[in-house]
């Protein structure tokens, strides 16, 4: 196989390939590298989400997200809530939470929560007492994740201990954006 690389008048694109067609396009002004079609850039580092659901149950404050929709690396615990992942890098995390309390008005804080941080990404809102309003907070954040020992999982606080959800749902997503 015969490789190419070619660049524009100007030298900010530069193109490589085979003899045959191009594969990627490097644009200096734009900072950007893109494949050229038929080729596609495929990201390959962890990715899951999970959902629950509650009912009639209390708020908890460690949920564990006992349905993975996906979990590309197996990397997501849904028996401890925890995302651990195998690639050191910066991660999108993001959650949210939506319910009802069993008409006591309570404030909830939803936050990520690592093994040595607490609070990242903290979200807070209050969910009135009335019955028939659904609320919650939801939250996002980047984190670093050293690909070996740090796990991340939501924390939700609510200053209702004893509220009930009469319906609950959360979500619990991540991906990386970039490796280290």
């Amino acid at each position: 196989m015969t490789a190419k690389i070619t660049a524009d008048a100007t030298g900010t694109k530069v193109t490589i390939g085979t003899a045959a067609e191009d594969a990627l396009q490097i644009d200096a002004t734009a900072k950007t590298i893109v494949a050229v079609s038929p080729y596609q850039m495929l990201g390959s580092g962890p990715a899951f989400r999970a959902r629950m659901n509650v009912s009639g149950a209390p708020i908890p404050s460690n949920p564990t997200y006992l349905t993975p929709e996906f979990d590309t690396a197996s990397a997501f615990n849904p028996t401890t809530g925890y995302f651990q992942p195998n690639v050191a890098g910066y991660y999108q995390l993001n959650a949210s939470w939506v319910g009802q309390t069993g008409g006591a008005a309570s404030r909830l804080e939803l936050s990520f929560q690592t093994v040595t941080e607490s609070n990242i990404g903290q979200s807070i809102i209050v969910i009135p007492a009335v019955t028939s309003e659904f609320s919650g907070p939801s939250t996002s954040a980047v984190i670093y994740l050293n690909g070996t020992t740090d796990k991340v999982r939501v924390f939700i606080a609510s200053s209702n201990a004893g509220a009930n959800v009469t319906l609950g749902r959360g979500e619990f997503s991540g991906a990386l954006v970039r490796a280290a």
